[in-house]
């Protein structure tokens, strides 16, 4: 007799899930940023499955609302790509659940809405819900996985990137996320690094910076009330260095809100510094990046273009350094190249063709010749002496 019972028991049980799996097999498939409904049926417990495809990476939000008419039970969420990798899980009883941010490849998903309780019970119930799916590019978000220095995501200097510490992963279940940035720099200078987040109600992170011996060099604690925050960093020499951000204290309320995160070098313009800096009075030119107001030996001038920071060099217009060192700059249009020549100096600087030694490139914007301060200063004889507080530069010769 107890035999008996047990094949029963094993036959139902076996039919139920049978029956679940083909109603997975047979996924009806649906279009994102589209309504979408259904029903669970009385007395059975149900399952639905929706397929839906997505041309490229983004940002996937599932909107569910969930209502029973009789009794109160739960229902479960899950988001899996076609490998079977859940990106997203969660159970429900009534009312709505809004999931945020879940970012996702380009492919093909799965979602899964599972009622629970007896299958004896009468109870039955209706959901709506919608995928609302945002594509994002690869160079504006972090690409997981990117949880170890050896898997971290390289940031160009002076760039600004996305990211996420998701609750639920990218191509796992994952309440640990750990994200690592890797740098290089090719010469010496000072990095200033920036960490921004959307409000939060709770949760801090954790920003270490660690040089290519897994040494930390520093390191802050943000937390949710904290939006805007750098961190303090000094001198530091040519080579790799690494991010890590991780969660701290609730670090899934904090889970799902977006942090950004910038890079900026700041070039160590001249080894012949003075000790002892001298006084911006003292300038020969004093310049301040993205604005056009400049002074030549403290007296106050108006450009028509600013200084500006590009891969981690100060770009500065060409003219203007010619006329503070009194030097004369002549354009050859076949080659493209600005000539600049006088006391003492001959320096050929062809447009888009990067300088020796990694000193950057000449540029032209809005027909104004741009050229790295760095090298010119060096071939002038001059000194500079840089501001990182006031975005400022000061000349000396």
């Amino acid at each position: 007799m107890k035999k008996f019972v047990r094949l029963i028991a094993f036959v139902v049980l076996t039919t139920v899930h049978l029956m679940l799996f083909a109603i997975s097999v047979n996924a009806r498939e649906i279009r994102v940023n589209e309504n979408q409904s259904g029903h669970f049926e009385r007395y059975h417990a149900s399952k639905h499955t929706y397929s839906f495809n997505v041309s490229s990476a983004g940002k996937i939000d599932i909107e569910a609302f969930i209502t029973y008419d009789n009794g109160c039970w739960f229902t479960s969420i899950t988001l899996s790509d076609s490998q079977g990798n859940i990106f997203y899980s969660f159970d429900l009883d009534t009312g709505d659940i809004h999931t945020g941010a879940i970012r996702v490849p380009a492919g093909s998903y799965t979602l899964d809405f599972n009622s629970g309780g007896e299958i004896t019970n009468e109870w039955w119930g209706d959901f709506q819900f919608i995928i609302n799916f945002m594509p994002e590019s690869a160079s504006e978000f972090e690409q997981e996985p990117n949880d170890t220095a050896d898997t971290a995501n390289v940031i160009q200097l002076n760039s600004t990137v996305r990211g996420n510490l998701s609750d639920i992963g990218t191509l796992r279940f994952n309440r640990d996320d750990i994200d690592w940035f890797k740098f290089t720099l090719n010469n010496s200078g000072r990095v200033d690094i920036n960490f921004k987040h959307a409000t939060a109600d709770f949760g801090m992170w954790n920003v270490e910076l660690f040089d290519d011996f897994m040494i930390l060099q520093t390191s802050k604690r943000v937390f949710f009330n904290e939006t805007d925050v750098n961190l303090d960093t000094q001198r530091l020499e040519k080579g790799d260095y690494y991010i890590k951000i991780s969660g701290g204290g609730e670090h899934e309320d904090s889970s799902n809100v977006d942090y950004i995160i910038t890079v900026n070098y700041v070039e160590e313009l001249t080894q012949s510094q003075p000790t002892t800096p001298q006084t911006p009075q003292q300038a020969i030119i004093k310049f301040q990046i993205n604005n056009t107001t400049y002074t030549i030996n403290g007296n106050s001038r108006q450009s028509e273009a600013a200084p500006f920071i590009a891969n981690g060099r100060t770009m500065v217009p060409l003219r203007i350094i010619a006329e503070a060192f009194g030097v004369e700059v002549d354009w050859i249009a076949q080659t493209r190249t600005a000539t600049v020549s006088g006391n003492g100096a001959n320096i050929s600087l062809p447009l888009d063709v990067p300088l020796p030694n990694n000193m950057g490139t000449p540029v032209s914007v809005g027909g104004r010749t741009f050229v790295p301060l760095a090298h010119v200063a060096e071939v002038l004889g001059a000194t500079t002496r840089w501001d990182g507080e006031e975005q400022t530069v000061y000349i000396y010769q």
